[in-house]
């Protein structure tokens, strides 16, 4: 250990010319010559070989090499050339002032552009010259370990489910083949003339790896390795001739003092030690990501094409980064220094850089786009193909246009690591935007997020490196928005709704609450450098009207609203996080709200499906950072124990979807009684029924359950105080509510198999009879994800509050359980026992759905009016 003023080290000696490179650390020597071989270390010499689909082996030719950083400690040498005719290869080799280790950064390139697949036999890193008789891996001797995939094992010859960590020796040389077994198949093997370090090892037969699931299978084609055009892949080598380092650590991870960050103002939402309001989120989100952790390995989203990807939106689709989850975690790194979460932050920007982001392209303006969510990362986004494929067209949704490209995740692991190959795809991208997105936004096609992400992918580029042509950049897009601006109409930028964000109403015309947010956080970004006056109003202007679409009751906005702000949909909170930050900006008063949708996400937990958990934590620096600035006195973690009392006064939708037989009581309070009862098709049900009944004193009505939608009148007769029982026999690919009444109560039976859509927060009221001592009220988690719920007493004290988390299968008949564990959490009361009967509240929390069960008192909910 050195302490005092560190020497300079003379040890280290480097130099680069037209013939080649060389440097000397004092205890190794490494000769790189233009046009030869890899690089040589005494009697060691390093080939990449690459074996094409015919058999033709390609050496790896270092063309071009150049110092890229020097120091007095360290020195980095980049290589670049191609695999004969295939691939292009970047090749950085990084030593250090008196130590024997060579460091091995490695990037292969699909810049093939005669056909959209290139397949190969085998990528090999040969160090000949390497005197060993055998190899030792994790303890195990041998001549070959190759890891066939995260289950598989061959170790010469005999095959076993363990999974190697990369790091061995062989005889003087130690090394380090990073991700070994979540980046496979890897191999390292004896030859005659020494190692062989397979980074894509030659496939035993054509059948290679048939037995993965079809997700993971994909590059693996009759014994060849199949990548699409602009595709990467990069591997890191650690070598170290003398035998005397150890290679298997994890890497030191600094964590900065909180307070000097936040005094620094360089990351966007990391105040200082004493503000906590998302101290509580924070740890809901670590919780979450343990579970997304555990999920990684139950579906096994591992592979040198997938390693730092996710699995599974829609079923079919990798998530290729949607909404930055990397720019997420390195946040909470920031405010808490959580380290896995500063890990797999690399891993997944890495990811990125290489495999969503195109380095190769037939049409030019494509390269350094990001390929959106799709099969086989660079496939079509849609489920409904089949066969799966991962074949398609370069096309605008490989741009900056579609809307799912970001940038904040990349560059803060630049800062904060210093990845090189993220920065170089880094700088495609944000070439990709200044020469091309930036200027085919002439209009925003009624389709506010895109140029909203837009937005917020360049201005952190301004932010980092000062360049000024980022901001004109964005200062082109800007003055699109102005453009298309209108204060006169709700104040925002109205257009005619489609179907969907209109929800079936006809002519339509407003936004999407969740899309202006995205534009609002973008042009926040953009004002925060810039200072414009009209950027200014428009921010409010949009704020204000996003907070008439705002509903306190369930904590959420509607997907589609009016110019006036009147909501088409039900609200939802899954872009809740969304459309905060810009508003918080825009209208300081809105701080209630957020701090609702934070309280919401501390009580009921986030969501552990990756997208979801992207979403949230993508905006919740420019949220914290937003109440930093608005209400610097809100110091206290935001636990969410208010949200209980506000959300009990607000009415709610009853959204209830099962059981089959559902059974509703009107009970006539008027002379003329009326209510519609609308139903709304919903989730994903296979084989369901083909039509549904809804029944009340002897009359019958029937309808198709493939309808989208459907209003069913019922006029019951009967004098005040009447019960007219209501059943509805459908199948639960819809739920049901009520649209309007007059002159009854509409209660809901809860009977067993209750499910409600929950999807946020919900409030409900029941009755408990006089003499009363002691009651329960159980609810189930019945999708992935936290629920809370809690029961307020005719006071309206909270007198019993849960949390809990679906972490395992979905609660529904037709979806096969794994686990026999349900997702439940019991509501205990004791009560002094009344004289009369009283009405209590009952607040449920969930981002899916939630199970209902009363035990002591009847089950019959009604919604608060």
């Amino acid at each position: 250990m050195r302490t005092g003023k560190n020497p300079v080290a003379r040890s280290l000696k480097y130099s680069v010319t037209d013939k080649g490179g060389f440097v000397d650390t004092g205890k190794v020597r490494v000769k790189i010559a233009r046009g030869g071989t890899f690089f040589t270390c005494g009697r060691s010499t390093a080939r990449i070989i690459l074996t094409d689909e015919q058999g033709k082996k390609q050496l790896f030719v270092p063309a071009d090499i150049r110092v890229e950083e020097a120091g007095q400690e360290r020195v980095t040498l980049r290589l670049e050339g191609d695999c004969g005719d295939s691939f292009k290869t970047v090749v950085r080799l990084g030593l250090t002032a008196d130590s024997p280790v060579i460091s091995l950064d490695m990037r292969f390139i699909n810049d093939v552009l005669k056909s959209e697949f290139t397949d190969i036999a085998s990528l090999e890193l040969f160090l000949d010259g390497v005197a060993a008789k055998e190899l030792l891996m994790d303890g195990k001797k041998g001549k070959l370990f190759f890891q066939h995939h995260d289950q598989k094992l061959d170790h010469d010859g005999r095959i076993s489910k363990d999974r190697l960590s990369g790091n061995g020796s062989a005889g003087q040389l130690r090394f380090r083949l990073r991700n070994f077994w979540q980046k496979y198949p890897k191999s390292v093997s004896l030859s005659e003339k020494g190692v062989v370090f397979g980074l894509l090892p030659r496939q035993p037969g054509k059948d290679f790896n048939k037995e993965l699931p079809f997700y993971l299978y994909y590059p693996f084609c009759g014994g060849f390795y199949r990548t699409k055009w602009g595709m990467a892949f990069s591997e890191k080598l650690q070598l170290d001739f003398s035998g005397q380092t150890p290679l298997n650590c994890r890497g030191i991870v600094p964590v900065i003092d909180r307070d000097y960050l936040a005094s620094t103002e360089v990351f966007q939402g990391v105040p200082d030690s004493s503000f906590r309001l998302f101290e509580l989120f924070d740890r809901q989100a670590e919780a979450a990501f343990k579970k997304i952790e555990a999920n990684r390995e139950k579906n096994r989203e591992y592979g040198f094409m997938n390693w730092g990807d996710s699995f599974g939106e829609r079923g079919m689709n990798w998530n290729n980064n949607e909404y930055d989850l990397a720019r997420g975690l390195f946040q909470i790194f920031l405010r808490n220094g959580n380290r896995d979460l500063y890990r797999y932050a690399l891993t997944s920007i890495r990811h990125q850089a290489d495999a969503d982001i195109i380095h190769a392209s037939i049409i030019r303006s494509n390269i350094g786009g990001q390929h959106q969510h799709g099969i086989g990362h660079s496939g079509p986004s849609w489920h409904h193909f089949r066969p799966l494929p991962w074949s398609y067209p370069h096309d605008a949704n490989s741009t900056g246009l579609n809307g799912h490209t970001w940038t904040e995740g990349m560059l803060t692991g630049w800062c904060l690591a210093g990845e090189p190959f993220v920065m170089d795809s880094a700088h495609l991208m944000a070439a990709h935007y200044v020469n091309y997105t930036c200027r085919t936004y002439v209009d925003m096609r009624n389709n506010e997020r895109s140029i909203g992400w837009a937005l917020r992918a360049v201005m952190p580029f301004y932010r980092i490196s000062g360049d000024k042509k980022y901001l004109q950049a964005a200062k082109e897009m800007v003055d699109v928005v102005k453009h298309e601006y209108e204060p006169a109409h709700g104040g925002a930028w109205p257009h005619r709704l489609r179907g969907g964000h209109a929800n079936g109403h006809k002519d339509a015309w407003g936004g999407c609450p969740f899309m202006v947010g995205v534009l609002l956080e973008g042009l926040r970004q953009y004002q925060l450098e810039v200072k414009d006056p009209e950027v200014e109003k428009m921010i409010q202007s949009g704020a204000r009207w996003l907070y008439k679409s705002y509903s306190p009751a369930d904590v959420g906005w509607p997907y589609g609203a009016s110019w006036e702000g009147k909501g088409y949909h039900h609200p939802m909170v899954q872009c809740n996080f969304e459309v905060l930050s810009g508003m918080l900006y825009g209208l300081p008063a809105s701080y209630s709200a957020a701090c609702d949708v934070i309280g919401q996400a501390a009580l009921g937990g986030i969501s552990s499906v990756p997208k979801n958990f992207s979403m949230v934590l993508n905006m919740s620096a420019g949220i914290l950072d937003g109440l930093c600035r608005t209400r610097p006195d809100l110091k206290a973690p935001i636990d969410g124990r208010n949200l209980w009392k506000s959300v009990a006064s607000q009415p709610s939708m009853f959204k209830l979807r099962g059981p089959v037989n559902k059974k509703f009581n009107l009970v006539i309070t008027g002379k003329n009684p009326q209510v519609i009862f609308l139903r709304t098709r919903y989730g994903g049900r296979p084989n369901g029924k083909k039509s549904y009944t809804v029944s009340w004193g002897g009359h019958t009505v029937t309808g198709k359950t493939a309808t989208a939608h459907a209003d069913h009148k019922i006029v019951p007769s009967g004098k005040p105080g009447t019960v007219v029982p209501v059943e509805i026999s459908d199948d639960l690919g819809a739920y049901w509510d009520v649209k309007s009444h007059r002159d009854l109560r509409v209660e809901a039976v809860v009977v067993p198999g209750y499910h409600l859509v929950a999807d946020g927060t919900k409030a409900y009221c029941f009755r408990v009879p006089a003499g009363t001592e002691k009651f329960s009220v159980k609810v189930m988690g019945t999708h992935p994800g936290g629920f809370a719920a809690a029961i307020l007493d005719p006071e309206g004290r909270v007198v019993a509050s849960v949390t809990g988390r679906n972490d395992g299968d979905v609660q529904l008949p037709w979806v096969k359980k794994t686990s026999r564990k349900r997702p439940e959490r019991e509501l205990a009361v004791t009560c002094s026992p009344r004289q009369k009967e009283e009405i209590w509240k009952l607040v449920i929390l969930s981002g899916g759905g939630a199970g209902l069960a009363f035990e002591g008192i009847p089950g019959v909910i009604f919604r608060i009016e």
